[in-house]
Order: C-alpha cells, then sequence, then structure tokens
C-alpha cells in the first residue's frame, strides 16, 4: 500500500466510524416524536411504520415541537410484523379494524388512549388497526393478512378528508395476493435498515436547525407565527389554521367524497361488513366563533340514505367546550387527545 493510500485510509477514518455510529443509533435518536422516527419514509408516508418495532419516549406535538408552550407525554408505540401500531399481544381474529389516517394511528397519544384501544376496552372485543398510508391498501392489506372483520371503523381528520376517494378502487370482488405481502415481509429488514440510515442524517439536521429556532424565539415575546387560544393557560392551545382549507370545498366535491364512502360501504356489505365513518375536527372548528366554521354541518347534510354510519363530531366537540372548557386536541399538536377519542367512542356501535 501506498503512502497516499494510507494517508486517505487514515483520513476516512472518522467518516466511516461517523456514518457506522449513525446507522446504530436508535430510529428515535433526534426526532422529537415517535412518529417520525418510524415512518418509513422521511416526507411522506405512502407505507406502514417500521415493523417490529417498540419504542418508548417523552415527546412533544408538532406544531411547537422547540416552543416553550411543547408539552411533554410519555407515550409507547408497538409496530407489528407489517408496520401498524397495535398494542401487545396482538389478537388473531378481530371484529372491528379501525382504518384512517394519523389520527387513528395515534400520534401522540399512548398506547392505551389509541382509538383501537378505547374500542377494544369498550366492547370488550379484538380491535386491530391497519392505519397508515393509502386508505385502499389498508384494507387490501388487511384482508392479505387473513382478517375476515364484521366492522370496520374508518377515521380521517378534516384536512385530510379527500384521501377517501383513495377507496374508489377497491371491489369486493378483488382477490386479496396474500403472496404480496410475503414479499413486503421478507423486503422490511432491508428497507427498513437502509430508511433509518437515510432519516437519521436527515433529523439530524432538523434537531440542530431546531435547536437553533429555539435559541431565537427565546429572545422573542411570544412566537410571533402562531395563534394562542386563551393565551397564558396551561397548556396553551397552540392554533395555526391548519385545515381552514377545507371550508373552500364545494358542495359537488363534499357530495363526491360521501359517495366514495358510500361506495366502499356497499362494497363491504357484499361481504357482510358494516362501516362507521367519521371526520376529527381541526382545532379552529370547535374553539373558535363557530359562525365562521361551516364544513361540519355542510358535510352531514350529504350523508343522507347512505349505507354507512357517519357520526358526527363537530357539534358534540363544540357544545362539551362551551359547556365545560373540554379540550379535545393537543395544545401543542394538532392532533386529538384522549378525550376526543373517547368522545367518538361512546357513540359508536358495533
Amino acid at each position: 500500500m501506498t503512502k497516499l493510500s494510507k494517508r486517505l485510509v487514515l483520513i476516512s477514518l472518522p467518516a466511516i466510524f461517523w456514518f457506522a455510529w449513525q446507522a446504530l443509533l436508535p430510529p428515535n435518536q433526534y426526532t422529537f416524536r415517535v412518529w417520525e422516527a418510524l415512518l418509513t419514509k422521511p416526507f411522506h408516508w405512502d407505507d406502514p411504520f417500521y415493523p417490529n418495532q417498540t419504542v418508548k419516549m417523552d415527546e412533544v406535538g408538532d406544531e411547537a415541537p422547540y416552543a416553550p408552550n411543547s408539552v411533554i407525554k410519555s407515550v409507547t408505540w408497538h409496530t407489528d410484523q407489517d408496520g401498524y401500531r397495535n398494542t401487545l399481544p396482538e389478537c388473531a381474529a378481530p371484529q372491528t379494524i379501525v382504518i384512517g389516517d394519523s389520527m387513528v394511528i395515534g400520534a401522540s397519544l399512548d398506547e392505551s388512549q389509541m382509538l383501537s384501544s378505547q374500542l377494544g376496552a369498550k366492547t370488550g372485543r379484538c380491535v386491530r388497526s391497519f392505519a397508515g398510508g393509502r386508505l385502499n391498501r389498508q384494507v387490501e392489506r388487511a384482508y392479505e393478512a387473513g382478517m375476515h372483520p364484521k366492522n370496520f371503523v374508518l377515521v380521517v381528520a378534516e384536512y385530510e378528508v379527500s384521501a377517501v376517494e383513495e377507496l374508489d378502487t377497491f371491489h369486493s370482488e378483488n382477490q386479496e395476493d396474500p403472496a404480496r405481502l410475503q414479499r413486503t415481509r421478507r423486503f422490511s429488514a432491508l428497507k427498513t435498515t437502509w430508511a433509518r440510515f437515510r432519516k437519521n442524517f436527515y433529523w439530524n439536521y432538523r434537531s440542530a436547525h431546531g435547536a437553533l429556532a429555539a435559541i431565537r424565539r427565546s429572545f422573542q415575546s411570544n412566537d410571533e407565527t402562531r395563534e394562542l387560544l386563551a393565551p397564558g393557560k396551561n397548556p396553551e392551545m397552540v392554533l395555526s389554521h391548519f385545515g381552514d382549507g377545507s371550508e373552500n370545498y364545494s358542495d359537488a366535491e363534499l357530495d363526491r367524497f360521501v359517495q366514495s364512502v358510500d361506495r366502499f360501504a356497499k362494497e363491504l356489505k357484499k361481504r357482510r361488513v358494516n362501516l362507521v365513518f367519521s371526520i376529527v375536527p381541526h382545532k379552529e372548528a370547535v374553539y373558535l366563533d363557530p359562525s365562521q366554521y361551516h364544513f361540519g354541518e355542510r358535510f352531514l347534510a350529504h350523508t343522507k340514505n347512505v349505507d354507512f354510519a357517519y357520526i358526527d363530531l363537530f357539534e358534540p366537540m363544540r357544545a362539551g367546550y362551551r359547556k365545560d372548557q373540554t379540550r379535545y386536541h393537543h395544545g401543542d399538536d394538532h392532533h386529538w387527545n384522549e378525550s376526543g377519542v373517547s368522545e367518538l367512542v361512546k357513540r359508536v356501535s358495533l
């Protein structure tokens, strides 16, 4: 080996050790919550989370992760062999399967507070979650995994309601391909290792960026980019108008969304499966002047004569806040909290 080669090796050793160290770090080393740590991709989530993972973490919400009004929450996540968040031990024959977006997965919720856990506690029966990724694939994966539920519970956030159109590709006569799921499982270890390696670098940068942002904010009287409900209360309710765009949907668009869910319900009925559907209101629709937010009642008006059970949460949450100041969302996160989940669960009849 030449002197030049030896020098190059010596120079590269620190980088090699650093790369190896990054690859061996736990997935939540740099993230402010478990959600980002277990996503299979750093920027979007077309696939479920990393399979067969257990992560315990003190995390904060996504609307103020480095701000003084962030609230620490102790959470535990378990993901099953297909990357879905479920409590252990998993039940093999669920009567009910819950599907949907991050509201169903339980971002910023501990295991016992998740929709699947609360529904299971109420009914005393097996409830499994297949939430995560495209809605049509959630249903297909449930059947590919050999599940034969009597009920599906579909829940989406108000700002994600247009995603229900993904269900149009599901048909009851489709032949599920269990081999497809087996192929996914075989490649999951390699995919997880590569994704974790990439994301550790990405979130290393994000954590440094967030720390600098926190230092800058410490010199300000308040975070000027965010609106607070009842400033000074502990915990403060951060309002960022995350879902205001839903107010702009036309009646034709709302009807299209309802028809997508109704077609899905009709396909499930061919398998003798019932569907329950609900929408989680965003914060502003609950805590601010209701006369400015009409999506809830407009959507409800389109749900007459449908083959699914629609549970309206807009008016019950507004009434609970007016009467008892009950908060159904995390103060520092746009997701619902345990009380929000409970508000739905007590109205579900399975």
